[in-house]
């Protein structure tokens, strides 16, 4: 049921519980021997009060119920946020191991240069050609990974620190309608 509806039938439910009320409130006049209220209430009830017991109960019992239905609404809800957190994280995971994948990739490719500029064989433009390709490896591209890798980690564990809070809610949730369908 709808959080609106639900909503609804409560009020219903208490409003009804209220003219149940108000008509063991109401007084007789002495003079008419009529109720002095504009609300007609049936005699059985006003006479009953085992039968008005029996509507308080079924009243209770169907508030419960409506918050029953109300809590696993907000369980599911839950769930789902989970479930969405958990493939964010996951998404998290795999774009951090490509980032540092690349990092590696582009550190062995620094190496390798590296190597091939000790040797002494190099003439003065292959030597500056290595500098430059060794330099935009090493200040550019691999800068640039290393930044988006932090940002990615920084993501992560956001999304860690809402995923164990959305847990404890889920777990909160879920005594609160074991509790409840316990009373049911």
């Amino acid at each position: 049921m709808k959080r609106p509806t639900m909503i609804a039938v409560l009020i219903c439910l208490l409003a009804l519980l209220a003219v149940t009320q108000f008509g063991q409130a109401q007084t007789t006049v002495p003079s008419r021997g009529k109720v002095a209220s504009s609300y007609s209430v049936p005699d059985s009830l006003n006479n009953e009060p085992e039968t008005q017991t029996r509507l308080l109960q079924r009243l209770t019992v169907e508030v419960r119920k409506l918050r029953s239905e109300l809590l696993e609404q907000r369980l599911e809800a839950q769930e789902l946020k989970l479930t969405l957190l958990k493939r964010e994280l996951e998404q998290a995971r795999a774009k951090q191991q490509q980032l540092e994948e690349e990092e590696q990739a582009l550190s062995q490719e620094v190496a390798e240069l590296d190597k091939q500029l000790s040797q002494s064989t190099l003439t003065t433009e292959d030597r500056e050609q290595l500098e430059t390709a060794k330099t935009e490896l090493d200040g550019g591209r691999l800068e640039r990974l290393r930044a988006e890798r932090q940002k990615v980690t920084e993501q992560k564990a956001q999304l860690l620190e809402l995923l164990v809070r959305a847990e404890q809610r889920w777990q909160e949730l879920s005594e609160r309608t074991r509790e409840l369908k316990a009373v049911l």
